[in-house]
């Protein structure tokens, strides 16, 4: 239990230190230095997707010896910033962003824990952010048809 709460804690952590310097900070700050959202949000979601790359090749858990991981990896990152994002505008609070990121991270850390494989790209990871993004996307069809 002790290792369950502590493992929990260190990825609620860790998802707040990111969200408030990438999606509070830093992504307010591409708004006002490129003219298009979609721009803007690509560069911060590209800063966001590199910014892991370093810990986690000192970690261990991303190697060059599998470069379509390594792709994947970037693709996950740079989809849950813009997930992230869409999260923050709707709601304009980063609680909601801190949640979301706090179970993906979670769930795919208990995810290779019980697997013991170390995978970089667990399954469970992949399914619960699918399930957001297209969530996220009907939510978004509705509210523009009801606008219309």
């Amino acid at each position: 239990m002790g290792m369950f709460l502590f493992s929990f804690l260190l990825t609620f952590f860790l998802a707040v230190h990111e969200d408030v310097i990438f999606v509070g900070y830093l992504q307010t700050r591409l708004y006002g230095l490129f003219k298009s959202n979609v721009v803007a949000i690509s560069v911060g979601a590209a800063l966001f997707a590199l910014m892991h790359v370093p810990s986690w090749i000192l970690m261990g858990t991303l190697t060059f010896d599998y470069p379509l991981g390594i792709a994947l990896m970037l693709v996950v990152w740079f989809t849950f910033h813009f997930i992230a994002v869409s999260v923050f505008r709707k709601y304009f609070s980063l609680i909601p962003v801190i949640m979301l990121h706090t179970v993906l991270n979670f769930s795919g850390r208990m995810w290779n824990v019980r697997t013991e494989e170390g995978g970089i790209f667990g399954t469970l990871n992949t399914v619960i952010l699918l399930t957001v993004a297209c969530v996220l996307v009907h939510h978004m069809r509705e509210h523009r048809q009801k606008t219309i």
